[in-house]
């Protein structure tokens, strides 16, 4: 298998789609490559209610054959502490967590990667409370939690500009003080500026001599990809539709990528 980079940095379109054997022909060998998994969306089906979430069929047997060859790390938008127990225990794994507002290897404390952790809980806890009494008793509505910021998600929600407005109005509120507005699958979220999952993969390739390949379906894993791009890298996007993305192999379902992660990790 020979990995090689694509792209000049600059998102193009990821047209057809790859089949699982196809992508692996195009992968190193997995001794040489590092894997970086997003969470929702990629070992997980979305679903509706967030907390439900869980790794498809297969994804943990993938997962740890894979670790027991060459360094794996999940890097998702969901807290460590939310992430830690969707997976099985033991399965040696680095997190980064948050878009990467903390990390840590295995079940080792977790590290805050954000500066000021007072200021920024201040303006998400003020965010959160203005939200709760907006939309607690709305159907469908989840208010997540988390570390560093809070996360709207209205994927269970019938009509979502019903209040979508205001929800982003009351995050734009608190978009100071170093906080800023994302925007995701069914999801808007207030986070700590200039943290995202690029800065994450930067600093834990730092020192990585190996092919860094990168699974992800969110158009926040597209910071994720252009820096493992811009690592000499490759990035699989899981998209049923063709996008504007950073990768050059499409899959259309956490099920293909399982299938994928299976195959390399059999593979010699």
């Amino acid at each position: 298998m020979n990995g090689t980079g694509a792209g000049d940095g600059q998102p193009g379109g990821a047209a057809g789609l790859s089949h699982p054997d196809e992508v692996v022909t195009a992968l190193p060998t997995l001794e040489d490559a590092v894997v970086l998994l997003d969470f929702d969306g990629t070992l997980s089906d979305l679903v509706d209610d967030p907390g439900a979430a869980a790794p498809v069929p297969g994804a943990a047997d993938a997962m740890a054959a894979l670790a027991d060859r060459t360094r794996v790390l999940v890097v998702s938008g969901r807290s460590i502490d939310d992430l830690r127990p969707r997976l099985p225990a033991g399965i040696d794994v680095t997190f980064a967590g948050g878009h990467g507002a903390e990390l840590a290897h295995g079940d080792a404390p977790v590290q805050a990667m954000v500066d000021d952790v007072a200021l920024v809980t201040h303006h998400r806890d003020q965010a959160i409370a203005t939200l709760r009494d907006l939309l607690d008793d709305e159907p469908g509505w989840v208010v997540e939690v988390k570390p560093t910021g809070v996360a709207v998600h209205s994927r269970m929600v019938a009509d979502p500009t019903t209040h979508m407005d205001t929800v982003l109005a009351i995050l734009s509120d608190h978009e100071v003080g170093g906080m800023e507005v994302t925007h995701g699958h069914d999801v808007v979220e207030l986070r700590p500026a200039g943290v995202h999952k690029g800065v994450a993969v930067a600093r834990l390739l730092a020192d990585e001599q190996r092919t860094p390949v990168a699974f992800g379906d969110d158009v926040t894993d597209e910071d994720m990809f252009a820096e493992v791009v811009q690592h000499g890298g490759m990035a699989v996007v899981v998209a049923q539709s063709p996008r504007q993305t950073h990768a050059v192999h499409r899959l259309p379902d956490p099920a293909a990528v399982v299938a994928t992660l299976t195959a390399w990790a059999r593979a010699d």
